[in-house]
C-alpha cells in the first residue's frame, strides 16, 4: 500500500518538522495537518482492513472518468441508516424538526419515516397553495419508444424532436432533465445550432459553465433553454416566465448497478421485502416530484411539464408517479396529435 506508507511517513515528518517550531501559530498549523493526515491513515486502514463486521456496510471504489489522471475515491457506506438515526436523532427527548415539499407520497409519510427510524414521529401534511388544475399541464407523448431502446437511432431521433417540439411551444424558456450524459450531449449536439438561430440561447451541463453561471443566465436570457442532469433535478428556483416548460426525458430510476444501490436491493430482497416496491419506487417517485417541483414557484407561475417516457402509462407502476404530482390536466398526445384521454 504505497498511499499508505507515504502518508505515514508525512505524519512522521510533520511531527519531527513541530518539535522546530518557533511559534504557536506555526505549531498550531502544524498539529491540524496531523490530525487531518492522522484521520486520513486511520480511514486507510479501516477500508483496506474492512473492520466492520456489520454486513450492512459497504465497501467500494469509484473512478471520477475513464481518464488515466482521474480521482481515485474510497468509499464506505451503510445499507440501512435507520438504527443510526433512531439512537442518536430520534431518541427520546430529543426534538427534531424536518421540513421539505417532497417529504411524504400523497399525505403518507410511512416511507421516509421507515428509512430514517422515525416510526414514532408525528408528521403533518399542509395543501398547497397553488392551483395546479390552472397553472399546470402534463404532456405525455405515447409514441415514443421505451428507454431501454435509449441506444437506438430510433429512440435517438424521436426523444431528439419530441424535445425540440416543447422547447419550441413556448419558445425556449425551458428546463430540460436527463438522467443519462450521454443523451443529454446527443440531444445538445443536435439541437444547439438550430435552435441558437432562432435566437435561442442553449445551456448545457459540463460545457465549463458553473452550475450557478447556468442558473443565472438561464434566468437573465428568458427564451433559454437549460440541459441538465442529477444536480438540476432540485434545488433550481426560478420563477416567472423563464421557466415555462419542464421536459423530463426519462423517470429517475437509481442505476442498480451502483455498490450501494445494487446492495440494499439485495439487503431487502433477502429480508422478505420487495426491491422494486419497498426502495427502487420509492426514491424515483420522490426524484420525480423534486424535478417536477422546478415548474411552479409561486401563484403566477405557469406552464407546462413534458413526460417523455411511456412506462408512466404503459407500466402498473406509472400511475404512482402522476398521482405523486398535484392534481392537474394531463393529456396523452399520439403522432398525429393531442388525443383526447386524460387522467381525472
Amino acid at each position: 500500500n504505497h498511499l499508505k506508507t507515504a502518508i505515514t511517513e508525512l505524519v512522521d515528518n510533520l511531527k519531527k518538522l513541530r518539535n522546530n517550531c518557533k511559534s504557536e501559530l506555526q505549531e498550531n498549523e502544524l498539529n491540524d495537518f496531523i490530525t487531518k493526515f492522522s484521520l486520513i491513515d486511520d480511514l486507510i486502514d479501516s477500508f483496506l482492513e474492512q473492520r466492520e463486521s456489520d454486513p450492512k456496510i459497504i465497501y467500494w471504489v469509484e473512478k471520477s472518468s475513464q481518464k488515466p489522471d482521474a480521482n481515485i475515491s474510497l468509499c464506505k457506506s451503510s445499507i440501512d441508516l435507520s438504527d443510526y438515526f433512531r439512537e442518536n436523532i430520534f431518541k427520546e427527548n430529543n426534538t427534531c424538526i424536518m421540513t421539505s415539499a417532497t417529504m411524504s407520497l400523497k399525505g403518507n409519510f410511512e416511507y421516509l419515516q421507515k428509512r430514517l427510524g422515525a416510526e414514532k414521529a408525528d408528521s403533518l401534511a399542509l395543501p398547497t397553495l397553488f392551483n395546479f388544475q390552472e397553472q399546470v399541464k402534463i404532456y405525455i407523448p405515447k409514441d415514443i419508444p421505451p428507454p431501454q431502446k435509449e441506444n437506438s437511432e430510433e429512440y435517438k431521433n424521436i426523444i431528439t424532436g419530441k424535445i425540440e417540439y416543447f422547447i419550441n411551444l413556448n419558445k425556449g424558456k425551458a428546463l430540460v432533465l436527463f438522467t443519462n450524459s450521454v443523451l443529454m450531449k446527443y440531444v445538445a449536439g443536435r439541437l444547439k445550432p438550430l435552435l441558437e438561430e432562432t435566437g435561442i440561447k442553449v445551456l448545457v451541463q459540463g460545457e465549463g459553465i458553473s452550475r450557478m453561471n447556468m442558473l443565472e443566465t438561464f434566468k437573465e436570457n428568458i427564451n433559454s433553454v437549460l440541459f441538465g442532469l442529477d444536480s438540476f433535478w432540485l434545488g433550481v428556483d426560478v420563477p416567472g416566465e423563464a421557466l415555462s416548460s419542464l421536459i423530463i426525458t426519462r423517470l429517475p430510476f437509481l442505476v442498480p448497478e451502483h455498490p450501494l444501490v445494487q446492495a440494499r436491493i439485495e439487503y431487502i430482497d433477502a429480508n422478505g421485502g420487495n426491491s422494486f416496491m419497498d426502495y427502487q419506487l420509492p426514491e424515483a417517485i420522490f426524484k420525480f416530484r423534486q424535478g417536477a417541483g422546478r415548474l411552479i414557484r409561486n401563484k403566477n407561475d405557469k406552464g407546462i411539464i413534458a413526460i417523455l417516457d411511456t412506462r408512466v402509462i404503459t407500466k402498473t407502476y406509472g400511475k404512482h408517479f402522476i398521482n405523486a404530482l398535484e392534481k392537474c390536466p394531463v393529456i396523452l398526445i399520439d403522432s398525429d396529435g393531442i388525443s383526447d384521454e386524460l387522467y381525472e
